[in-house]
């Protein structure tokens, strides 16, 4: 066998290996970095040994060799994420994004995603593929089957949301766990729990009305940053009968505890794009402070409820079992987590559902105008925003 013949059969088996690999990736879809690894260097192994029954073995056929494999896993990823073969073939999207999970991650870090998501929905219909196997979908006419008992997994990008050295709470666990865990949360979230809870809501209100009057003083009012404090006030009295910081009144996140749930939201959303890569990031130093800050800050809460007790049943009272209703008693651990993630995800939506609306309302003053005349005619100036008997049937449009 001549030289330019080696090379060239050195060079094909490379390339041949590199298809091979993707093959073989795609049809068991490893998720451990260990077992990628694994078939990476399977392949730089056979690569080398291909090398050293050829006759004619350099850095330069070598370094060919290499360029070759990786070139051909490339392309051959890049061909079957564009061809028709691929199962989400037939739904429309933006190239780019059929080719790698980068480009929503990307555009969610720069803060574009829903306008971006907004502009291909308009472009597409409600049916779009945002990445090379994720579509993103708007009817609700799927949404009981989607999330129903019976309706589709979780993905992995759940996985993202989870601290990997704490037990998991209610959002990451799937199965008989999550059945399980979900029936302490039916119990915390009945009418009757939530009837419970309306003392508490009902004073945070009240503060907020108050708090916002002392500060204001005819000029620009950052409302979001105030409806922040309120949330986080609120569902720390209602997870864990108060956490004891009292942003409202201190009238400043001196702890900086915002920072910390909105980074680890975001860190956690933007590898829910990539969570294959989620492991990888967790070998970083530091990538995941904010996450092991949550897990610390949900122990102190925790510590302190189990201290100090509560008047109420609060949440915990339920997430802990102190009716003693399961068989098994939730593990401290356990409730550590859910109390923790109800403090992150009920303050952070609900100042964002709460932001939104008053945004809305005030780009349109004319439906501003509306919403008030409606609350006006309903509840009478200083009287009880809770009165049971003006429920959201006297207020259509505000409840629409």
């Amino acid at each position: 066998m001549g030289l330019s013949s080696d090379i060239g059969f050195l060079v094909l088996s490379s390339a041949l290996l590199g298809v091979c690999t993707h093959v073989w990736l795609n049809r068991f879809e490893p998720v451990a970095p260990t077992k990628v690894l694994s078939v990476l260097l399977a392949a730089s192994a056979t690569i080398l040994l291909l090398h050293n029954l050829s006759f004619a073995p350099s850095f330069l056929t070598i370094f060919t060799s290499y360029a070759a494999y990786l070139l051909s896993l490339t392309l051959s990823l890049v061909i079957y994420r564009l061809s028709p073969l691929h199962p989400l073939a037939k739904y429309p999207g933006p190239p780019i994004a059929t080719l790698t999970d980068f480009w929503g991650a990307w555009q969610f870090w720069n803060g574009h995603q829903h306008t971006v998501t907004k502009a291909l929905r308009d472009r597409y219909g409600p049916i779009i593929r945002v990445a090379p196997n994720k579509l993103s979908i708007v009817d609700v006419d799927i949404v009981s089957f989607v999330l129903s008992t019976t309706g589709l997994p979780k993905g992995q990008s759940y996985d993202t949301r989870q601290d990997p050295n704490a037990p998991g709470n209610l959002f990451v666990l799937k199965g008989k766990e999550h059945a399980a865990r979900r029936r302490l949360w039916t119990r915390g979230m009945n009418p009757e729990s939530l009837k419970e809870y309306e003392g508490i809501l009902r004073a945070r209100v009240s503060q907020l009305v108050d708090r916002l009057g002392e500060v204001s003083t005819g000029g620009a009012l950052d409302i979001a940053t105030w409806l922040g404090y309120s949330s986080f006030d609120f569902t720390g009295d209602m997870a864990f009968g108060g956490v004891g910081y009292e942003l409202m009144k201190a009238g400043s996140d001196e702890h900086s505890i915002w920072d910390v749930i909105l980074n680890s939201n975001r860190t956690g959303a933007v590898l829910g794009h990539m969570p294959w890569a989620t492991k990888l990031f967790i070998l970083i130093p530091g990538f995941f402070t904010d996450l092991l800050k949550l897990r610390k800050m949900g122990i102190q809460f925790a510590t302190a409820r189990l201290k100090k007790g509560s008047t109420v049943k609060d949440l915990w009272h339920h997430l802990a079992d102190d009716a003693n209703l399961e068989k098994t008693k939730p593990s401290f651990g356990n409730v550590v987590a859910d109390g923790a993630f109800t403090i992150v995800e009920g303050s952070d939506t609900s100042t964002t559902v709460l932001t939104a609306f008053f945004y809305y309302m005030l780009q349109h003053p004319e439906y501003m105008r509306e919403v008030q005349a409606e609350i006006d005619g309903v509840y009478a100036r200083g009287g009880d925003a809770f009165d049971e008997l003006k429920n959201a049937a006297n207020v259509p449009f505000l409840t629409a």
